[in-house]
């Protein structure tokens, strides 16, 4: 009897090790196919701590199943379990594979699940394999895989420890309502296990914000009465919601600000009240409560500041009959005074107090004036008089010319260029508190807050700023300048120019999405394509 007992045993052993060699190759050929629909460099593998001293009864043991995957898939696995969450997106590759062992009571089941997703984090979308009990009801499996879609690891798939036999898995659909599928593995070399869930939205809404003053994207009534979404990213956005069979409402705005930050709309998107933001956004400190499409335009904020002031036309004389040139004119009615006054003393005529005051006909003549001279010249006397004579026609004109267009189109001071420039002139730059707030937390406003004017309405700031007060000095985007730049082409002259002096300068702003996002992958490929050239 005993010798059957132990035969029982062992035959029971043999059976639990087969099955589990079984599920492992399963479970193995399924990674593979993984791999090769679109690769990964790491598992994890989630399971329970002392799975063994409260696991039902059952011919699978899956610490024994993990490592036969282990010895058979040639890449790096991670093995948790389900009491320890570790933050592995700075620290591995983020092209993963998470399979995750349940053991049938629900709460402790979707227990692991968060955990994994706290290891994943800001990976929740990678590919995951529930791994079940054939017992387990499909309404389980459905409360699950729900539960799992409600987080957003859309990309999730079960299969029971059956799996070999019955060639069995079940995949979620989650528009335009959620169900739970059952599909058959055919042509494992050629099947796709996680189906694209955003490729037909069947008309779900998508959810968007945008600022009433955003220039990228806004609502345009057409001719027929329709409201469309217009702009670049408005364009971007209705072509997104067309091509995956989505619908887009009315974006909703702030109910009572005419104006907002784009910071205050980030974090509406954060809380999850909408899906994305019509209004381009920038990544300053790597905020990991937002994910964020490619870079669609480049930020550049700086200080507009007045032009110089004209010169007082009394100055203008100054400006021409500066000291070179006064010196000039000086040295040259010296050595011509000289030059004279030494042909008179070699010709052996006496030196007269009075020939010294020839240097005042000497000037009215290099200054092009009319001048005194002798009546009957010869020699080095004739050349002189003749040099003087075009040098003053030479001088004259230079300084009618210079003089004449100083007057058409008046020279002005130096504007403000630089911090210094800026400390010397006295003036401020205006900027609103949400704004100061925004700049001063990413350390952009370091050498500039002794310069600030903070002020609360953004009423306020556009009504200087539209009316060109020049007693104060303006922040502007470059989307905003150029608008300024355009109007002021109406005026006599320009009256503020965009200066080098930026918080910002040339960051990559993109479409603000939640963390996590599904919409994140299919909206990155659509805009690609949108901004293929055609040729």
């Amino acid at each position: 009897m005993l010798a059957t007992t132990n035969a029982t045993i062992l035959f029971g052993l043999l059976k639990a090790l087969t099955l589990e060699n079984v599920l492992s190759m399963k479970l193995v050929e399924i990674a593979e196919t993984l791999k090769v629909e679109r690769y990964f460099h790491t598992m994890v593998y989630m399971g329970y701590e002392g799975w063994s001293t409260y696991r039902s009864k059952g011919p699978y043991n899956e610490d024994t199943v993990l490592k036969s995957m282990t010895a058979r898939l040639n890449i790096p696995i991670i093995s948790m379990k389900g009491n320890v969450s570790h933050f592995l997106w700075p620290h591995y590759n983020r092209e993963l594979l998470a399979m995750a062992y349940l053991k049938g009571i629900q709460e402790e089941d979707k227990l692991l699940l968060e955990t994994l997703w706290k290891s994943l984090r800001r990976n929740i979308r990678s590919r995951l394999i529930i791994v079940a009990k054939d017992e387990m009801s499909d309404n389980y499996l459905a409360d699950i895989v729900k539960f799992c879609v409600e987080r957003k690891a859309i990309n999730v798939m079960v299969v029971k420890e059956s799996v070999s036999d019955s060639q069995q898995f079940f995949v979620p659909q989650i528009f335009p309502r959620f169900s739970l599928n059952s599909r058959t593995i055919l042509n494992i070399s050629e099947f796709v296990f996680y189906p694209n869930q955003i490729k037909n939205m069947h008309g779900s809404t998508l959810r968007i914000v945008m600022n009433k003053k955003s220039n990228k994207a806004y609502l345009l009534r057409q001719s027929n009465g329709k409201v469309v979404l217009a702009g670049y990213v408005g364009h971007l956005l209705s072509a997104f919601a067309k091509k995956y069979n989505a619908t887009i409402k009315t974006p909703a705005f702030r109910a009572n600000d005419t104006n907002v930050i784009v910071r205050q709309i980030d974090k509406l998107v954060e809380q999850g009240l909408y899906d994305m933001s019509a209004e381009l956004t920038m990544d300053f400190e790597g905020n990991a409560s937002m994910e964020y499409s490619t870079i669609c335009d480049y930020l550049t904020w700086c200080l507009m500041v007045p032009v110089g002031k004209q010169i007082p036309t009394y100055k203008l004389y100054g400006l021409i009959f500066d000291i070179p040139t006064a010196s000039l004119v000086l040295l040259a009615l010296v050595l011509t005074t000289a030059v004279l006054i030494l042909s008179t003393w070699r010709k052996g005529s006496p030196i007269l107090l009075k020939d010294t005051l020839i240097i005042i006909y000497i000037l009215n003549g290099l200054l092009g004036q009319s001048f005194k001279m002798e009546q009957n010249l010869f020699g080095l006397k004739s050349f002189l008089y003749v040099m003087i004579s075009l040098v003053g026609i030479i001088f004259n004109t230079s300084f009618v010319t210079y003089l004449q267009t100083y007057k058409t189109t008046p020279p002005s001071e130096s504007p403000i260029t630089n911090l210094e420039m800026l400390e010397k002139s006295g003036m401020q730059f205006i900027i609103q508190s949400d704004e100061f707030v925004l700049l001063d937390s990413y350390g952009n406003l370091t050498e500039y807050k002794a310069f600030a004017k903070v002020i609360s309405s953004f009423d306020e700031l556009n009504q200087l700023r539209d009316n060109y007060d020049s007693r104060y000095l303006y922040t502007v985007t470059s989307s905003q300048w150029p608008l300024h730049e355009q109007q002021q082409k109406f005026f006599t002259k320009p009256l503020f120019r965009l200066s080098d002096m930026c918080f910002v300068k040339l960051t990559g702003i993109s479409v603000g999405l939640q963390n996590n996002s599904i919409y994140k992958e299919p909206y990155i490929k659509s805009t690609r394509k949108f901004k293929q050239p055609i040729f």
